[in-house]
């Protein structure tokens, strides 16, 4: 089954993972209504197995290391990058 997950992730300058299914395209970071959690939205095939994707939030003036991934998106202060492990890197949102 083809549907949306909601994914929490940390609000830190820091490394992260997420066990999702592979394949999993990236749609949007954000906050929820609640307004207390950051979460990563993805489409996902239910029906497939699960796989690590790693992923890199930097804080907006820190120093981005040459080769890190690629930039994806950005909430409040913060940019999440993806880390290219075992998995196409995820595009940037437009």
């Amino acid at each position: 089954m083809r549907t949306i997950w909601k994914f929490p992730i940390p609000v830190a300058d820091d490394i992260f993972e997420v066990l999702m299914p592979k394949g999993a395209q990236l749609l949007h970071v954000g906050m929820d209504d609640s307004m207390t959690e950051v979460w990563l939205w993805a489409l996902v095939e239910t029906e497939v197995d699960k796989e690590i994707r790693r992923f890199r939030i930097y804080g907006t003036g820190h120093q981005i290391k040459p080769n890190v991934g690629t930039g994806y998106n950005t909430y409040d202060t913060y940019g999440i990058y993806s880390k290219s492990n075992n998995f196409e890197p995820c595009k940037r949102k437009q």
